[in-house]
């Protein structure tokens, strides 16, 4: 009784309930029987957009890449570098040397003589003490002659050392002469490389465009560094070169003492190493062209067949490391040429 009393009463529930599971059978075979439709792209089929994405991207790369590659072809500090002693900074404006020589001969100069008449009166006291202790007469006479010969010599070197420091840049300076005459040049077509072509953007997805975006972007902005690393090398040389000269009575006025001579001729050291630098930062901006030439493989930076090939990206990022490298040349210029005069 009890059972046929629950049939009774959950009969209702049993119907729905097979006449649900019937209309999932046939909605799964209508499902089945329906051909199957292409795969379509929101942006491309729904929206429209996929084409112009792509486009987008296609003319961001190409620019970036042709701004990389004229401003490579910009790195250029030849003027700078082999200019003369007189206009440094280029363009016939001397204004800079001129008032690094009157504040030389000005207010430095006289300071150099009073530092070099102390010195020589302090040698001169030192002669005067070993005669009372010796009590010899002509070993005393001799040096005071040596003395004598020695203040003449600095006399001259510090009125003239502006003189001194323009006759050393000159000397040093025909090592970067000769370095800017040998000028390789660039490949004439470099600045009109495209990283793909329009008509070939479709065989590009937008995936391997927002990579390769993301990677010229970081080579253009190591190449503007790189751009901007060089002038400011070059004008850096100028003005401390300038800086130099304005001061170099005092260490010259300083090599005539036994005890302060290391200081002068650190002085020398310095300011020719400085020279160097120039020459050493000239050779490798001319050298620039042959090690991107070495390094990247312009053959493989286009051409587009099926998926964007990595060799394009890898080539991409050789220019990136170039670019860093001339950047770290450039910096170290300075300890290198230190390093050729023995630190």
């Amino acid at each position: 009784m009890k059972t046929r009393a629950w049939l009774a009463c959950h009969a209702p529930h049993r119907e729905t309930m097979i006449c649900f599971t019937a209309a999932v059978l046939v909605g799964v075979t209508a499902l089945a029987l329906i051909p199957t439709p292409a795969h379509a792209s929101i942006f491309g089929d729904l929206l429209g957009l996929d084409d112009w994405i792509k486009g987008l991207f296609c003319g961001m790369v190409n620019s970036l890449f042709t701004w990389i590659f004229s401003i490579l072809q910009s790195i250029s500090a030849t003027d700078l570098l082999t200019g003369s002693w007189q206009d440094l900074f280029g363009g016939s404006v001397n204004a800079i040397y001129r008032m690094a020589t009157d504040i030389c001969n000005g207010i430095v100069k006289p300071i150099g003589a009073t530092i070099l008449a102390f010195v020589m009166l302090v040698q001169l006291v030192q002669i005067s003490s070993k005669m009372d202790q010796q009590g010899g007469f002509f070993p005393s006479v001799r040096e005071v002659l040596v003395l004598a010969v020695f203040y003449t010599i600095f006399v001259f070197l510090v009125g003239n050392a502006d003189k001194l420091c323009e006759l050393l840049y000159d000397v040093l300076n025909n090592v970067s002469i000769y370095i800017a005459n040998y000028q390789p040049g660039w490949n004439a077509d470099i600045s009109s490389i495209a990283f793909v072509e329009p008509e070939d953007m479709g065989a590009v997805t937008i995936g391997d465009f927002f990579v390769a975006l993301i990677v010229t972007f970081i080579t253009f902005i190591a190449a503007m560094l790189a751009y901007v690393v060089a002038l400011l090398m070059a004008y850096a040389r100028a003005i401390q070169l300038y800086l130099y000269m304005t001061f170099s009575p005092i260490p010259l006025a300083l090599m005539g003492f036994d005890g302060t001579r290391q200081m002068g001729i650190g002085f020398l050291k310095g300011f020719a190493s400085v020279c160097i630098a120039g020459s050493i930062m000239l050779f490798v901006i001319i050298a620039f062209p042959f090690i991107v030439a070495s390094v990247v493989d312009f053959g493989t930076m286009t051409g587009v067949t099926g998926i964007l090939g990595i060799d394009a990206i890898l080539n991409l990022l050789k220019v990136l490391v170039v670019c860093l490298l001339l950047i770290f040349a450039l910096i170290k210029s300075g300890s290198t040429a230190r390093d050729i005069l023995g630190g």
